[in-house]
């Protein structure tokens, strides 16, 4: 059995949203924001297994919107995508949580590693929890 995992992308640049939904659409079930707001609206109703989100957000920022899903569900990997190697900002979403960063413009060999790297992470976390419970 093959487990399709869900994951979303927040990005305020069209081109950047339609390229990962392009490209990542034959492996995973992609579904596109262009803000955080209604990425959070979306996320009362469904989860993502892994979300890649845009520091650089109009409205409510990538950061504070990491907050806001690491309070609720902090078990999600969430990969920060970011024009600029801001170390404050990468050292204040790793406190809130981060699993890793990527850079714009977006190299998709490293985004690719990037999303196995996290999904093997929740495939350890679902095993933990098993032997937890026997």
């Amino acid at each position: 059995m093959i487990i399709q995992y869900s994951v979303w992308v927040v990005d305020d640049e069209e081109s950047i949203r339609d390229s990962l939904e392009l490209t990542l659409s034959e492996v995973y079930d992609i579904r596109v924001f262009e803000d955080a707001e209604s990425f959070l609206s979306a996320m009362e109703k469904e989860q993502p297994d892994i979300l890649l989100l845009d520091i650089g957000l109009p409205g409510i920022n990538g950061i504070q919107a990491l907050g806001l899903v690491k309070d609720d569900l902090p078990d999600i990997p969430v990969i920060m995508i970011t024009a600029f190697e801001d170390i404050n900002m990468v050292i204040e979403s790793m406190k809130l949580g981060a699993f890793d960063f990527v850079l714009k413009p977006i190299n998709l060999d490293i985004l690719e590693l990037t999303i196995k790297k996290a999904i093997a992470t929740i495939a350890l976390r679902k095993e933990v929890k098993i032997l937890q419970e026997k």
